[in-house]
């Protein structure tokens, strides 16, 4: 057996930290249940149809407006109740541990068509982190 050498304590803080974060993704059952909630609310015959923002595997911060650009790719709610079902399945991917955990850690936002539009501010970052917060407590209560 032979053993992996080790850095001395004073060389280990050295090493250079990658600079792509490590995203995080949804679980494959609750991916596909989010992204046929939001196909069924734009009335797409499949989540294959939907932008490739929501087709990539690893979550991302959104592009502020995100929506207005869907309601201009797919048009307007025809009435309030879809206006609904559309607000619903959005906050489903917006509201999750992944997106948060995406804001905290990546710079640039992503617009439907994966092209950067933006930065992530530090408010925006320290909003992401006090929701993280609630979650954690809120789950903690749960157990």
């Amino acid at each position: 057996m032979t053993e992996k050498p080790s850095l001395p304590q004073s060389e280990r803080f050295l090493l250079p930290v990658s600079p792509v974060p490590k995203l995080r993704a949804f679980q494959p059952y609750y991916r596909e249940r989010v992204l046929c909630r939001i196909a069924t609310a734009f009335e797409l015959a499949s989540t294959d149809e939907l932008p490739p923002y929501f087709l990539v595997e690893f979550i991302l911060p959104a592009k502020i407006g995100l929506r207005k650009d869907l309601e201009n790719r797919f048009g307007p709610a025809p009435d309030q109740e879809a206006e609904k079902c559309r607000r619903l399945a959005m906050r489903g991917f917006f509201d999750s541990f992944q997106y948060h955990q995406a804001v905290i850690q990546c710079e640039d936002r992503i617009c439907l068509d994966l092209v950067p539009s933006g930065k992530v501010t530090a408010d925006e970052r320290a909003y992401s982190m006090r929701f993280l917060s609630h979650l954690k407590r809120r789950q903690l209560g749960r157990e």
